[in-house]
């Protein structure tokens, strides 16, 4: 189901350790897309309330892209992360969810339907 006028086409969830290929991400859609990406977006989050600023872009976005390994959801911001993606999935539909795993022996988390995963 698409969003009505989204603040971002896309936006980007990664670990800290994958800020390097989120950044690769960001370079390339960025040239004709508006994409969240925590790094970039850092100055419109300041003076708010970060855990509602966190989820906020993963309901506002035409598509959300996580870069994934075994401990995305686990750390405290992608947990809040991975709970926002749920909620809007729910929502909206899981069409927009882009899963990418970045290590093809991590085991993909059980509520991640088969559509979704590359």
């Amino acid at each position: 189901m698409p969003i009505d006028n989204p603040q971002y086409d896309v936006a980007i969830s990664f670990l800290s350790e994958d800020q390097t290929t989120a950044a690769a991400m960001y370079g390339k859609l960025s040239e004709g897309m508006k994409v969240f990406f925590y790094p970039r977006n850092q100055e419109e989050l300041a003076g708010t309330d970060g855990l509602e600023s966190m989820r906020k872009p993963f309901f506002d976005s035409r598509v959300m892209v996580v870069l994934y390994r075994e401990t995305w959801g686990k750390t405290p911001w992608t947990r809040v992360e991975e709970t926002a993606i749920k909620e809007a999935c729910f929502k909206s539909g899981w069409e927009r969810l882009f899963f990418i795993s970045l290590d093809q022996s991590d085991v993909l988390p059980g509520w991640l339907p088969r559509t979704v995963r590359i």
